[in-house]
């Protein structure tokens, strides 16, 4: 029997903290908020607050209680902590207590203070070993306390896959389960899921920590550093078992996340072309995958970027671009995502295909003037004084046989046209283009 002992920090009021992605301090001195009451403000954000419930109540904790059972089934036991601030308002407070009062393994945790991603609070765990020892002699108690955030999933089977490294040998270790699956929420849908590989990724990442017969714990060292001191840097403080061998976690990146909000900030561009630049390289996820486990949600994840209704398919049959440039009618306002399928991956890594915009300002808005021109460029749209803007889409930097990029249309202008050619003239199969807007 192995014992599993986790965390979820929910909405932690941490104001001035290092070891936030919200309240630290990033490189260069970029805070992402000013004062005590502009955190407050983000941090319970109703939006905010109301999509992290979703994900928590809807999606993590059904999932996580499917784990659970399997767990129990095989001999081992799972308590699972919710930290949470006295100040969060008392409408979401009521809507953990609920939750708690559903799932048997739940626990509830008043935060007073700043608390530890990694490992509940040491009088919670003392009383976790204590219910789970209470007739058992005097000896060294094993277990394993592992970190989900609010917004993360985790696997079916994620116990299975840990339990081998819970031993007496790995005492101070922690463990990775580096592969999984990322996709960006939105509408209460994940899209553009794929299959992502990052060893010491927050998601899972488990202590494997021991008490003594005098109640002393033993857990893995921190490195010492709290501006540097997260799962990145796992291993400057402890060792790290990594194992990637099959899907454990489902990470779920959206517009409220922190560390995407440090990103948008520094670089001014919209929040779904910063997330997608962290996946873009990974390939599409494979369904059978995510239907064996993550059984509680798959059937809100895709891997395209949007529903039918969202979506303008440009092509009714392939199209062979040469030295001709092919124009069609559209009418984007706001941000979307343009894509381009190609017959194979061979011919997306070696052609060179851009799009032409056609941009017509708004009530007499100036397209060529520094505002419309910035708010295109950080988006990655290309521009010039004389052809106008552009998009070339990446070839090596993405994988499969599409290729996308996300354009914000300025909120006074529109796209009316556009034209596709190819850049190097040479004979290229398109198969499809969709235009896919991002509310």
């Amino acid at each position: 029997m192995t014992l599993f002992l986790g965390h979820t920090r929910f909405s932690i009021d941490a104001f001035g903290s290092a070891w936030f992605n919200a309240t630290r301090t990033r490189p260069g001195g970029l805070d992402l908020f000013s004062s005590r009451q502009e955190y407050l403000d983000w941090l319970y954000d109703a939006d905010r607050l109301e999509r992290r419930t979703q994900i928590l109540l809807e999606w993590s904790l059904p999932q996580l209680g499917y784990a659970v059972e399997r767990a129990r089934s095989r001999g081992h036991t799972v308590q699972h902590i919710v930290s949470y601030s006295p100040t969060l308002p008392q409408e979401y407070q009521e809507r953990l207590q609920r939750a708690a009062q559903r799932y048997d393994f739940l626990a509830l945790h008043t935060a007073d203070d700043v608390v530890d991603a990694f490992l509940p609070p040491h009088a919670l765990v003392q009383q976790f070993l204590d219910e789970q020892h209470k007739d058992a002699a005097a000896q060294s108690e094993l277990f394993a306390a592992y970190r989900l955030d609010d917004d993360d999933v985790l696997s079916a089977d994620y116990f299975e896959l840990l339990a081998p490294y819970v031993t007496e040998s790995h005492i101070g270790f922690r463990v990775s389960l580096g592969l999984g699956i990322s996709g960006l929420w939105r509408n209460g849908r994940i899209y553009a899921a794929r299959e992502t590989y990052y060893p010491k990724i927050s998601m899972g990442m488990a202590s494997v920590c021991a008490r003594n017969p005098g109640g002393d714990l033993t857990v893995p060292q921190r490195f010492v550093d709290a501006s540097e001191d997260n799962h990145d840097f796992a291993d400057r403080g402890a060792p790290v078992i990594t194992d990637a061998r099959e899907t454990a976690y489902l990470r779920i990146l959206h517009a409220t996340q922190s560390g995407v909000l440090h990103r948008t900030k520094a670089l001014s561009r919209h929040w779904y072309s910063d997330a997608m630049s962290r996946i873009h390289h990974a390939r599409p996820a494979d369904m059978e995958i995510v239907a064996e486990k993550f059984p509680v949600l798959a059937q809100h994840v895709s891997t395209s970027h949007g529903e039918p209704e969202e979506t303008r398919h440009l092509l009714g049959e392939p199209l062979v671009l040469g030295d001709q440039r092919v124009p069609f009618s559209v009418d984007m306002r706001g941000p979307f995502i343009v894509e381009v399928d190609f017959a194979t991956e061979q011919e997306a890594l070696s052609q060179d295909v851009a799009v032409k915009w056609n941009v017509e300002g708004l009530g007499g808005f100036d397209v060529h003037g520094e505002e419309c021109v910035g708010h295109f460029t950080a988006s990655g749209v290309r521009y010039h004084k004389k052809y106008g803007y552009s998009t070339w889409l990446p070839t090596h930097r993405q994988r499969g046989r599409t290729r996308y990029a996300l354009v914000n249309v300025h909120s006074q202008t529109r796209i009316s046209s556009l034209v596709v050619l190819s850049r190097n003239q040479q004979k290229t199969s398109v198969q499809q283009i969709r235009l896919t807007a991002i509310p």
